[in-house]
């Protein structure tokens, strides 16, 4: 997992999608309309959607684990990456995403487990109809205490049933 996080981590560091002022650059260098998505807009639009899903459930943020076949009771910590979309087949190598898509790696703690206890889940944004929105989400890796430490534990990634309505 350490290789991939260091892969995933050099495509990044020479990459448009990752601008020194989200603000003031494109998401991606391009002249199409998806230049004018920044970093920032994509990051906007993900915190957006979780505001919705936790304003319509609750305050919780629920997510269906189908691997584990329950439902995960989430509080939504942070977005902590901002990618160009080409970048999801990391998740799934098979699988071509739309070319002018993003994705949002975002943390969330699960409600009554241990301080650490967190999930990353991952967020595929695409422009729809001249806008941004998040077409779906990925159950990607969770924590998991071992010898006292929390470590992220790899091959969680697995789509997530009716988390977000499909294209």
């Amino acid at each position: 997992m350490r290789f991939v996080g260091l892969a995933l981590s050099a495509a990044l560091v020479g990459s448009p999608a990752v601008p020194e002022e989200p603000s003031q650059r494109p998401a991606e260098g391009r002249s199409d309309a998806a230049s004018a998505y920044t970093i920032e807009r994509v990051r906007a639009v993900v915190e957006d959607h979780v505001q919705r899903a936790v304003r319509d459930s609750d305050g919780i943020y629920r997510l269906a684990d189908d691997q584990a076949g329950k439902t995960l009771d989430l509080e939504f910590i942070q977005v902590s990456l901002v990618s160009a979309g080409n970048l999801w087949s990391v998740h799934d190598p098979d699988r071509r995403v739309y070319a002018r898509a993003y994705f949002a790696c975002t943390r969330f703690h699960l409600v009554g487990a241990p301080e650490g206890k967190e999930y990353d889940v991952d967020m595929l944004v695409e422009p729809r109809d001249g806008t941004l929105v998040v077409t779906e989400v990925l159950l990607h890796k969770e924590k998991q205490l071992v010898d006292g430490k929390w470590i992220w534990q790899a091959g969680k990634a697995s789509p997530v049933a009716g988390a977000v309505k499909k294209r």
